[in-house]
């Protein structure tokens, strides 16, 4: 048997490695399943070859020690009988076993060899050498029976005046014109001459013999052809199977490269992401200055406005600033004056209070001395 190992199951994939190990195991499949078949149509075969040998040899095997023992003296190979050796044209098999039944199972030895003069007395035996018989011209224009059979061995000697008829009809009819040695067969079988008919019947031990024979000519030749096949296919697949764990092999190296470019990638894209939500922050905080740029130039232009209009009221107020200013060297210049003259009446205030007091002290003291003076006068004695 061509046994083939599974092809083990991949996952898809997209790349061109990938593709190709798939389409190879789809191929490996096939050729798995038409192994698979060719297998069981050997099996098949083989199984209805071994039937039809072990019938066939059931059939001529020789049963007699003494015929075992002269083909062996005489080296005639047991291998070589005659229903091995028959190639029949078309469907007239019945018609050659009914004729050729004797010698069916007849030995023939090895070309260049004589049949042996000494036989075994007693016992059923046939035998052929290969040598050729001078050709005789055929004496009717009706289809000879030997025309239709092909033999390494010369049947002539049996097979001449043996003639074909299509059916029982036609057989019938030539039967009449039969003469001394010439007869007629049937592809059903049935054989007659000018005063006798033969048929065999379906329990005759010739009966199927030469169609097995033919059988297991067809059934070897198939095996051979099977084989052929079942070896090409096999041959095919060790080569596709060996292509596959090639591809296989660099398949797992690029699904590793591959594993490590997506581990790649993966991280790749996590930076990616953390790039992108960086950059939507960042594209936030852009927006909410853009709105704060245009609150401020919006308050810019406000300011603008107020500027000018502070600017009016700063000249406004440097003037009234510089007149104050004016105004305030003015009033310190007054201020200055004033706490002069206040400083000198203050002075002036100061000598008028110490001359006051000098005088209410004077006056103290001219009050005493008049306070004293009129006690004086109250005590002297003129009063």
């Amino acid at each position: 048997n061509f046994e083939a190992p599974g092809v083990t199951p991949g996952q898809p994939t997209g790349t061109v490695i990938g593709k190709k190990v798939e389409e190879l195991r789809g191929d490996l499949s096939r050729l798995q399943g038409q192994l698979s078949d060719e297998n069981n149509r050997l099996q098949t075969l083989r199984g209805r070859l071994s039937s039809l040998e072990a019938l066939q040899q059931h059939l001529l095997a020789e049963s007699s020690d003494e015929i075992r023992d002269w083909l062996k003296n005489n080296q005639i190979d047991t291998r070589r009988r005659l229903a091995g050796m028959l190639r029949v044209k078309g469907d007239i098999g019945k018609a050659v076993e009914v004729v050729l039944a004797p010698f069916l199972s007849a030995y023939c030895v090895a070309p260049g060899n004589t049949i042996p003069d000494a036989f075994v007395p007693n016992h059923n035996l046939a035998v052929f050498d290969c040598a050729r018989l001078p050709a005789q011209q055929p004496v009717r224009d009706w289809p000879r029976l030997g025309d239709y059979v092909d033999c390494e061995i010369d049947l002539s000697a049996i097979l001449d005046g043996i003639y074909l008829c299509r059916d029982l009809q036609e057989l019938r009819a030539r039967r009449p014109q039969l003469k001394r040695g010439e007869s007629l067969v049937t592809p059903q079988g049935l054989w007659a001459g000018s005063n006798w008919i033969l048929q065999l019947g379906d329990d005759d031990q010739h009966v199927g013999m030469l169609a097995r024979a033919t059988e297991i000519k067809e059934i070897q030749a198939q095996l051979g052809d099977a084989g052929q096949d079942a070896a090409a296919l096999k041959s095919r697949h060790d080569s596709d199977r060996a292509r596959l764990q090639a591809l296989e092999t660099e398949w797992d190296a690029e699904q590793k490269s591959l594993a490590g470019l997506q581990q790649n990638l993966s991280e790749l894209r996590q930076q990616l992401a953390s790039r992108q939500s960086q950059a939507e922050q960042v594209q936030q905080r852009r927006e909410h200055l853009q709105r704060q740029l245009a609150e401020l130039e919006e308050m810019q232009a406000g300011h603008a406005t107020e500027l000018q209009s502070n600017s009016a009221r700063r000249n406004d107020f440097l003037e009234r600033i510089e007149n104050l200013a004016k105004l305030e060297a003015d009033l310190q210049e007054q201020k200055t004056r004033r706490q002069q003259q206040l400083a000198a009446e203050r002075e002036a205030l100061q000598h008028s209070r110490e001359a006051l007091h000098r005088l209410e002290i004077e006056q103290q003291t001219l009050e005493a001395g008049q306070r004293a003076t009129e006690a004086n006068i109250d005590r002297s004695p003129d009063r």
